[in-house]
């Protein structure tokens, strides 16, 4: 049997149990490995606390008191609660799950369990991975990469550990350092989503069962009835991933479980764990044909009963599919919305199959059952100057949804979006990210940095209050005490967090 640590990296102020761990888990422990999970959430320097802050201020998430839950937040540093259970649970391969904002903390805790634990081998995976696997690779605390799924992979190398061996080059999905070289692996098969064993959260402490839904907290099960994502959006990371499979042969990449398996594991979650509500977290959660939908809704009604949200995209919204989120429980669904120029979207973003006629048409459909709505937007975009974030501000404003959450444009390594940027000398590899809170990055606009900030302060409030108010929200553009102090008793009165009480 081999003992598999995963360290989960969270920095966003809340629990989580994430699906793609406990996927990962199921996998490898189904056929008898062990593992166990170190979690990051709530040490001090994991967190990323002006992010949630700013976030709070700005009226896209509501603030959650978690004491009453018993959670707390760690000062101690985060590395030496790693390194005492490393010496305790004594680890044959220590996992790191690496993406955009945790990749810094991955590298520094990574470095400091190599120092101490120069013989455990340490691998790192996840979309960053994935998409960039030489800059991983080359780190001299990383002795493995995975790049693409790492189910299979895990339960080979964990294999190759019961039976003795500590060379791991060959394994499919695997990129491995061996006598000074790389060995780079061809990509594995896609996995069925149907083909992993259901749930097990025995490894996860009790207050990581909780977690915040528009300010009230539940007993969360976060759940995954999708694998992939079928649209092409020129910032995101994930359509990368599919090429990459892509440019492999292996063409069906978006994959779903059927809904007789998603809803015995959810079922599985009320039953052992007490689950309250349930977040949907594939970012496209409607892609599939109506029949799927029909079936799932029916068997997730009458067999688990518990409220959900849910993310989708505007094309795969009709009234029909409204009406079945609703009998089916949703609670609420979140949609993008990006920006308010459809010939900006069709351009610059690649997605051309939303037109603001159906953007509009789609969130009055889900208004119209009875669910709540969030919508996505993003400012700080390349070439968009003040009256773009204003389109963006109207189009909100016409789409009423009960809430709106803005963030500022990063440019993420390798996306198609920032390749242009690069090309044309926006941006180099050495641009500080910094978070979708902060106006860090200059990209092509009109816009300065300060006046991208101010419209982050004011977006959410601009989509809710009279337009009489509009030179109100502009002065407050500008942050000093008195405009804090004008914002916070505009957001009480437009926000009021009773609304979902």
């Amino acid at each position: 049997m081999a003992k598999l640590l995963f360290v989960f990296l969270n920095n966003e102020y809340r629990p989580m149990i994430p699906p793609n761990l406990v996927d990962l888990e199921a996998y490898v422990s189904k056929h008898g490995h062990e593992v166990r999970v170190f979690d990051t959430s709530f040490y001090a320097d994991v967190l990323n606390l002006e992010n949630i802050k700013r976030n709070v201020e700005v009226g896209s998430y509501y603030g959650v008191d978690y004491s009453k839950y018993g959670i707390s937040i760690k000062y101690e540093p985060s590395f030496q609660d790693l390194l005492k259970t490393i010496e305790d649970y004594k680890p044959d391969l220590i996992g790191f799950g690496v993406y955009g904002y945790t990749e810094k903390k991955a590298d520094e805790l990574a470095r400091q369990v190599k120092k101490k634990f120069k013989d455990i081998p340490i691998i790192f995976g996840g979309v960053e991975v994935t998409i960039n696997p030489k800059k991983s690779i080359v780190k001299d605390w990383v002795d493995l990469i995975c790049v693409g799924e790492g189910e299979g992979a895990l339960l080979d190398i964990c294999n190759a550990i019961d039976s003795g061996k500590t060379d791991f080059s060959s394994i499919n999905n695997i990129w491995a350092k061996k006598k000074g070289n790389v060995v780079r692996n061809p990509l594995r098969p896609l996995i069925d989503p149907n083909d992993i064993p259901g749930p097990d959260w025995s490894s996860y402490l009790p207050y990581q069962h909780y977690g915040p839904i528009e300010g009230k907290v539940y007993k969360l099960g976060m759940v995954m009835f999708t694998r992939g994502c079928p649209y092409s959006c020129s910032y995101c990371e994930s359509v990368l991933v599919r090429e990459i499979y892509a440019n492999a042969g292996m063409k069906k990449y978006v994959r779903h479980k059927s809904p007789e398996k998603f809803v015995r594991d959810c079922k599985f979650l009320v039953d052992s764990y007490g689950v309250e509500f349930f977040y949907f977290t594939d970012g496209t959660f409607l892609t599939m044909p109506d029949p799927v939908l029909e079936e799932l809704a029916h068997l997730f009604k009458t067999k688990v009963n518990k409220q959900f949200l849910c993310l989708t995209t505007v094309p795969s919204i009709t009234e029909k599919r409204a009406k079945l989120l609703k009998e089916m429980g949703c609670f609420q669904v979140n949609m993008g919305i990006e920006t308010g120029s459809q010939s900006y979207r069709k351009e610059i973003l690649n997605r051309p199959n939303m037109t603001n006629d159906s953007i509009v048409a789609a969130f009055k459909a889900i208004k119209n059952v009875g669910i709540r709505v969030s919508a996505y937007n993003m400012i700080g975009v390349p070439w968009q100057n003040r009256a773009g974030v204003f389109e963006t501000i109207e189009l909100n404003r016409l789409c009423q949804p009960d809430r709106t959450n803005v963030s500022i444009y990063i440019p993420f390594d390798g996306t198609h979006l920032t390749e242009r940027l690069k090309r044309e000398g926006y941006i180099t590899n050495e641009t500080e990210l910094g978070d979708e809170t902060v106006a860090t990055v200059k990209v092509p606009s009109d816009m300065s940095l300060e006046e991208i900030q101010g419209l982050h302060r004011t977006f959410n409030l601009y989509c809710k209050v009279p337009r009489e108010l509009f030179p109100l929200l502009e002065s407050c553009e500008k942050e000093n005490e008195t405009t804090k102090f004008i914002l916070d008793k505009l957001k009480d009165i437009y926000f009021p967090i009773s609304e979902v009480r």
